[in-house]
């Protein structure tokens, strides 16, 4: 299993040597695929004989190291929170099923089926068949570094694993009282049971939206069952025991969020010398709030100004712009009200 961490943490530094950029930490969905290796340990199981019960037996079911792979879909809730429904396979292909005491009375395990020993060849082999692991979880991971380049994080999970065990050999030692001396067992079954598992790991961000995560997972649940048949007197029925299992993947993750918006673009300011006081500012925004009065006759409130040339009528409206009025005044108007004087 070092051997596993060491060849995925070298595999994790190779990538980030090649460069990397800040990881989008919007909320949203996403998917990534992971594909990796797995060691079982070996399940120790207890059994008693369904014909004779002084026959118990103690195997431990031991399984090769071999490639595992998960598929996940998960939702970003918070920069450093999320959530995520894994679905995994661990293949276990059998290496060996043997006795755990190796006393007398208890069959010392399975080996090949259709084997003929003697006493010049005592051994058989091993027998073939797997203990494969079929899971599905829900789990919850915490990134501690959701906006760097490369980012640790550690995650739990609960759900359910289904073994499918499958099972042919003979046993290699008939206990006094068991029967022939050749006799086989065979299983095919599919059991479920509750599972839990924790992960931790490290995410590197190679592109936007893309993450490479490395990520080292331990399995552990309930009890795992399977169901066995002998071919003679000898029959166990139904093993249980413990299935702990670790595993190191590396996988894809691909973020469906939408990407975060551009930042605002500054205002650019004029430089120091080009810039008016704030006196000079300030007036010349009053001039340009302040309405521009197209001259006209009926604007001005003289009779003699209305009969002038367009010009001076101009000139006039433009200094004295608070005489205007909306019609021209009447010819008693002047009697009344002084004519202004035109410059």
């Amino acid at each position: 299993m070092k051997k596993m961490l060491f060849a995925g943490a070298a595999a994790l530094a190779a990538l980030v040597a090649t460069g990397a950029q800040a990881a989008s930490t919007e909320t949203g969905w996403y998917g990534a695929l992971d594909a990796g290796v797995h060691k079982t340990k070996p399940i120790t199981s207890t059994a008693t004989d369904l014909n004779n019960t002084a026959i118990g037996y103690d195997w431990n079911w031991g399984t090769e190291q071999s490639w595992a792979g998960f598929a996940r879909l998960g939702y970003r809730m918070t920069p450093h929170v999320r959530v995520e429904l894994e679905g995994g396979y661990r293949q276990g292909n059998l290496s060996s099923v043997l006795s755990k005491t190796g006393s007398a009375s208890i069959p010392a395990g399975l080996c090949a089926a259709g084997v003929i020993r003697t006493s010049a060849a005592p051994t058989c082999g091993k027998p073939s068949g797997h203990i494969n692991r079929y899971t599905v979880m829900l789990n919850g991971l915490y990134d501690f570094m959701p906006d760097a380049y490369v980012n640790p994080f550690i995650g739990a999970g609960v759900g359910v694993g289904s073994t499918d065990a499958s099972v042919n050999g003979q046993f290699a030692k008939i206990p006094t009282g068991g029967g022939a001396a050749i006799q086989n067992l065979t299983s095919s079954s599919t059991k479920s049971s509750i599972t839990y598992q924790m992960l931790a790991g490290l995410a590197w961000h190679p592109m936007e939206r893309v993450s490479v995560d490395l990520t080292y997972r331990y399995l552990n649940g309930s009890d795992v069952k399977f169901t066995t048949t002998g071919s003679g007197a000898l029959q166990p029925g139904k093993f249980h025991g413990p299935y702990e299992d670790n595993s190191v993947t590396i996988g894809v993750r691909y973020s469906f969020a939408a990407p975060p918006p551009p930042p605002p673009r500054r205002r650019r300011r004029l430089p120091r010398r080009l810039r008016l006081p704030p006196r000079r500012l300030r007036r010349l925004r009053l001039r340009l709030r302040r309405p521009r009065l197209k001259p006209s006759s009926s604007w001005c409130t003289s009779p003699s100004i209305s009969r002038s040339s367009p010009r001076t009528r101009k000139r006039s409206c433009r200094l004295q712009p608070t005489m205007r009025c909306r019609a021209a005044p009447p010819v008693w108007w002047s009697s009344v009200t002084p004519t202004p004087r035109v410059r």
